[in-house]
């Protein structure tokens, strides 16, 4: 073999594997092979919403609950015998059932063969105790790598092209840490003064160029990046209630919904752009009035499926 052509299949080979080797955050929409789901027993709109999405992904489907120490004797026994639920207790407080936040954030390779999940540091201890027992499930299989920052995971919204969205809730901007986990563009919004200021409370990517929004300031704003835009209804009695929230699990995606008659109208309005999307669309009662903040994104964390 000529030198020439050697060292050219050389180059070819080694940029292959150096583009194998870059990293971006995982969009939600690509396949999953597992859920996470933050799982409090007692609070009965909370535990019903999950044992209803427990009901309808398939029987086989690795499902893994994380819940607060010392809440065993409130798991209903059909929840205990299900196969395919392994169960997490954590030592720490309810409100770490916001696995979004607590736990890693997953980032993909170009050819999407290797997982590598960033573990922020500088946390509070519950998180840390968290992300402990996360390792523990997970580290015959999965990469970690320790950051020095910590973005919360509800803030970070993104798709395949590497395209990341945040909400800047303060003069602080995340651009830079957004360039450490593989963003190779990054759009900061303005925080619309609703909810927490986390980007999955106001912002949807159902693909690479498909995207769902409840604000029309945004909307205009990602139309400006050539994204299909989607104007999702909003209720706006209820500022920590939207139906953008939602978990996407491969063929499926529950939507949040305060399952009360005066917004069956809006459901019904939200069912039709979703089903454009999806074959498997399931509305899940989960925000009240005088419930919880967060919702069903907020609760989970898909495990991606390599290939």
């Amino acid at each position: 073999m000529k030198k020439w052509l050697f060292f050219l299949l050389l180059h070819i080979f080694s940029l292959k594997n150096a583009l194998s080797d870059e990293y971006i955050p995982w969009p939600e929409y690509l396949p999953s092979q597992g859920i996470m789901l933050g799982y409090l027993p007692r609070q009965k709109v909370h535990s019903n919403a999950i044992h209803k999405i427990i009901s309808l992904l398939p029987k086989n489907f690795p499902i893994f609950l994380y819940y607060p120490i010392g809440l065993e004797m409130f798991i209903p026994q059909e929840i205990e015998n299900k196969s395919n639920v392994t169960f997490v207790p954590f030592l720490g407080p309810a409100r770490a059932v916001y696995l979004r936040d607590s736990l890693p954030i997953p980032l993909i390779n170009s050819n999407h063969k290797e997982v590598k999940w960033l573990q922020g540091t500088g946390q509070s201890p519950f998180k840390e105790n968290m992300m402990n027992s996360f390792i523990d499930l997970f580290e015959e299989n999965h990469q970690f790598e320790l950051s020095s920052s910590f973005l919360e995971g509800g803030n970070l919204i993104s798709n395949a092209e590497g395209f990341c969205i945040t909400i800047k809730r303060d003069t602080a901007s995340s651009s830079d840490l957004l360039k450490t986990l593989g963003c190779s563009s990054i759009l900061e919004l303005d925080y619309n003064k609703r909810g927490i200021g986390h980007a999955d409370e106001s912002i949807k990517f159902l693909s690479d160029k498909v995207v769902l929004t409840d604000d029309l300031s945004y909307k205009k704003i990602l139309e400006s990046y050539d994204f299909k835009v989607f104007l999702v209804p909003k209720i706006t009695e209820f500022p920590h209630f939207n139906y953008l929230n939602s978990l996407i699990v491969n063929d499926s995606v529950f939507i949040p919904t305060l399952n009360l008659d005066k917004y069956r109208e809006l459901d019904r309005a939200v069912e039709r752009i979703y089903s454009k999307f999806f074959s498997k669309v399931h509305f899940i009662e989960f925000d009240r009035p005088d419930g919880l903040n967060g919702s069903l994104h907020c609760i989970s964390k898909n495990i991606p499926t390599t290939e």
